[in-house]
């Protein structure tokens, strides 16, 4: 597994992520291990009160339309973090992971988004999904 957080350099040379897009169009990659499932919203098997709307969390916007989730695996149980939709599962090599830019990481609201890798010359911020639920417990609490 790679280490979070941009003190602490990756220690593997790579890991699978998968790579989600947003409400707003901005792309993100999370680790593999930290999905126990992906699943599509619009089966309405999910209750709407049980969602976490990724997009709204990250105030990017205030839109509840995702259509897609993973369920994410946490010590508390599992949750349900909606996303717009799916991209792919990518292999990202560590000694393609940068730093958050110091601009990003000054104004980002959570920290479990760590990391930055470039896919085709596209920016994926990388985030710990398993981070981001304990820091959205941290706030509504």
């Amino acid at each position: 597994m790679l280490s979070n957080g941009s003190d602490n350099p990756p220690n593997l040379t790579e890991s699978d992520f998968v790579i989600f897009s947003s409400i707003s169009g901005g792309k993100f990659a999370a680790l593999t291990e930290d999905v126990l499932e992906m699943l599509s919203l619009e089966a309405g098997i999910i209750e709407p009160e049980a969602i976490i709307y990724f997009d709204e969390i990250l105030g990017l916007t205030e839109s509840q339309t995702a259509s897609k989730a993973f369920v994410v695996k946490t010590t508390g149980g599992n949750r349900v973090l909606a996303v717009k939709d799916f991209l792919e599962i990518e292999t990202i090599r560590a000694d393609s992971i940068s730093p958050l830019p110091a601009i990003l990481e000054k104004h980002i609201r959570f920290k479990s988004i760590w990391a930055v890798a470039f896919k085709a010359d596209e920016p994926l911020l990388l985030i710990d999904l398993k981070k981001l639920i304990s820091e959205i417990k941290e706030v509504s609490n």
